[in-house]
């Protein structure tokens, strides 16, 4: 399987950020090294398949939004992360989302 490492990269950035974890953290996860994810996260390496599988299991996401053959993470991944954010987070990320639809 042939990943967009830019795309694969930023999915696996703002996934971790979303689920409240560190490079480090993520790196325990996979048996790598941290310099490994921001690797990955920065475009400039791939994990293997198994690693990439490892990733969309952590994240509770398909396999195919990671690689980018999707644009849709599953909406329950959606409403637990939304659901997982304080009540001041939560209108805050409101006010995001109305912003972007003004665009």
């Amino acid at each position: 399987m042939v990943f967009e490492n830019k795309q694969f990269g930023s999915r696996v950035r703002e996934l971790r950020k979303l689920n409240m974890l560190s490079q480090k953290d993520v790196a325990t996860y996979l048996n790598v090294t941290p310099t490994q994810i921001s690797d990955i996260e920065n475009g400039k390496s791939t994990p293997s398949f198994q690693r990439a599988i490892m990733l969309a299991s952590l994240f509770n996401i398909s396999l195919d939004y990671l690689a980018g053959a999707s644009d849709k993470p599953q909406i329950s991944q959606i409403d637990s992360l939304f659901n997982s954010l304080s009540h001041d987070q939560q209108m805050k990320l409101l006010g995001y989302i109305d912003a972007l639809k003004d665009e």
